[in-house]
């Protein structure tokens, strides 16, 4: 919940701060979610007080109110015990108490209902290392006005398949171990259009773009097999698989272009790679317009990390291969004492700025509690920019757990966070509850926690 005294405050700020801190309403929410392993249900509410009405004093019904929103979905099941027919549905409804000017055009809609329902069904097949399934989904939407009382529907259909051809090699290598590489091809196919549509309608709430493509795409692994020894009696303990290489390329064509005769018939081709091999990283990110085969995008992305006993260290790059600028640079150093208490230094870099330094300590001597303090400092205005600690208290019960923020910053002041969450039951899938209380322009906010 958040309540502010003078709600024209932020008026006191300049433009240029406004737009980049502050709203032009305070929204209080309440939430309470239910995860399952057989979907998940939601429901919520939220309201909001206008900041910036001529009349502070103003009932703020001119505003819009979402209470409650009610949604659910249900993971694919297999309908049909001889036959890997999946059904999935979600289910949404939302009601609109009002709507205010600075909301949308919608301004004359001052009690309306806004239900949904999308069904959608899978076919997967597996001929040997072929996978092949087609998908169909429908969604349906409704909007109810009950003070003009005025009815609008639309629906829309969503058709597509995709085939695969799963292919496996494994490499010895010369020092006895192994290299596993994963190689699909796949082909994707997706069409999606209204069955019908009332004008201005979808776009006020969730747009459905029209879309009709066939995609190439090609993803490749390669797992390196380690082992884990015993170095008091050089026993093997056990082998995993841990991904060393990855590479994928999708090249998408726009079959609504082909359609009409037109000739830039491909969308852009997308491609990333990553190499892991530690302790370094190196990967990159490439877009590229293919009908006039101009590279839109390179990014390549470098690190490394390596950890000594009460010692780590690491470095991580960002460059604009297209232009070979440096995008954003970073380093930190970190350590431990024998009491489990750390100590860090970070480093960080981009275009726009000189630098800031992060300096953090953790406490963690205490199982049941851990504090931490953070403060940066910028190269740039030659100040600490902003200063934090955190204080997290987490019973061996595990029922519960609290949390408290403390923070300064040059350009917010002081604040103070607090959260507090209650586990009912994990083992069970029951719900968790959270409440969270927040200084400054703020007061009290639920939100949902999510119990996996």
């Amino acid at each position: 919940m958040k309540w502010v005294s003078d709600d024209q405050y932020i008026e006191d700020f300049d433009d240029e701060f406004m737009e980049a801190n502050l709203a032009s309403a305070l929204e209080s929410n309440l939430s309470f979610s239910w995860n399952t392993p057989f979907g998940n249900v939601t429901a919520q509410g939220s309201t909001y007080q206008d900041l910036l009405s001529v009349d502070p004093l103003s009932p703020d019904n001119h505003i819009v109110h979402q209470v409650p929103q009610l949604s659910g979905s249900f993971f694919p099941v297999i309908l049909f015990e001889d036959f890997p027919l999946l059904a999935a549905v979600d289910i949404s409804y939302l009601h609109l108490t009002n709507f205010s000017s600075f909301s949308g055009s919608l301004s004359d809609n001052v009690n309306s209902h806004y239900f949904e329902l999308s069904p959608r069904f899978s076919l997967p097949l597996d001929i040997g290392v072929t996978q092949f399934m087609p998908q169909f989904g429908l969604r349906e939407a409704l909007l109810n006005n009950s003070v003009s009382e005025q009815l609008k529907s639309s629906l829309s259909a969503d058709v597509g398949f995709e085939l695969s051809v799963n292919m496996q090699k494994i490499f010895q290598t010369q020092w006895g171990g192994a290299l596993s590489h994963f190689m699909e091809p796949k082909m994707k196919y997706s069409f999606n259009s209204w069955l019908y549509n009332e004008p201005d309608f979808l776009e006020q709430f969730r747009p459905v773009p029209s879309q009709h493509e066939f995609s190439f795409l090609i993803d490749n692994d390669v797992y390196q097999k380690q082992y884990r020894v015993n170095q008091e009696n050089f026993i093997l303990v056990d082998t995993k698989y841990v991904k060393v290489f990855e590479f994928d390329i999708t090249q998408p064509l726009n079959m609504a272009v082909i359609a009409a005769g037109g000739l830039n018939i491909f969308n852009d081709l997308t491609s990333h790679m990553n190499l892991s091999v530690s302790p370094f990283n190196f990967g990159t990110e490439l877009s590229m317009n293919t009908n006039q085969m101009a590279l839109k995008q390179l990014t390549v992305t470098s690190s490394f990390g390596y950890a000594f006993p009460f010692l780590g260290a690491g470095a991580n790059m960002k460059m604009n291969a297209m232009n070979f600028s440096l995008d954003e640079f970073g380093a930190n150093i970190e350590t431990s004492d024998p009491w489990s208490n750390s100590y860090a230094a970070a480093y960080k870099k981009t275009k726009d700025k000189s630098g800031d330094f992060d300096l953090s300590f953790g406490m963690g001597f205490l199982a049941w509690m851990t504090l931490s303090a953070v403060s940066t400092y910028s190269l740039d205005s030659g100040n600490f920019l902003k200063h934090s600690a955190k204080l997290e208290i987490n019973p061996f019960s595990r029922c519960w757990k609290l949390g408290v923020d403390f923070g300064h910053s040059l350009d917010k002041g002081f604040s103070v966070n607090a959260a507090f969450t209650l586990i009912f039951g994990v083992e069970q899938q029951l719900p968790m509850v959270g409440y969270k209380s927040e200084s400054g322009v703020g007061g009290i906010q639920w939100f949902p926690k999510n119990s996996s």
